[in-house]
């Protein structure tokens, strides 16, 4: 509304005076341009910071929302690994794989696939996994962002209510 406002007192402050006996009005180009300058940067200044206050406004409601369907709506993940990936805390849990012959070491429980990188256009697989812990929030968590398809691990999807009750009285041993 703002900016309306703004635009149309200067349009008002600049319009052209009507015809007189004499021909076509005089326009007074340095008054106009004096008017419309600060106007046209009022109005663009005001454009951005409702745009900004909007993104902002969504933003955290698209946050809070996320905030309260991570545990139950997202996939659940387990992760096993050769290496140690230093995976913890927020609801996450390790434990040592105590298998002779297994190929992992580790294995990592109740975390939640965030997000899938990928190039939707071309229909190639994603190549990396964003992964957060259950008990995740905006404000205080932290992202793990692995490789899908490294040889050194291996991604579980889980699903169900039966497993994420349980999932991390699963640990074997802690490391």
């Amino acid at each position: 509304m703002a900016i309306v406002a703004v635009l149309l007192g200067a349009y008002a402050h600049t319009r052209p005076e009507p015809a007189g006996p004499d021909g076509p009005p005089s326009a007074d180009r340095y008054r106009a341009a004096r008017i419309w300058g600060p106007a046209l940067l009022v109005a663009v200044v005001s454009l951005f910071w409702a745009v900004s206050a909007y993104a902002g406004i969504v933003g955290r409601g698209r946050a809070e929302e996320t905030t309260a369907t991570v545990a139950d709506g997202f996939p659940a993940v387990v992760v096993f690994s050769k290496q140690d990936l230093l995976i913890t805390g927020g609801g996450s849990c390790v434990s040592v794989v105590a298998e002779k012959d297994s190929p992992y070491h580790y294995r990592y429980a109740g975390l939640r696939l965030f997000h899938v990188s990928g190039d939707r256009l071309f229909h190639v697989s994603g190549d990396r996994l964003f992964l957060v812990p259950r008990h995740w929030a905006p404000w205080d968590g932290t992202l793990y962002v692995l490789r899908e398809g490294d040889p050194g691990l291996r991604v579980e999807y889980v699903s169900g209510l039966t497993y994420r009750a349980k999932e991390c009285q699963e640990a074997l041993s802690k490391p």
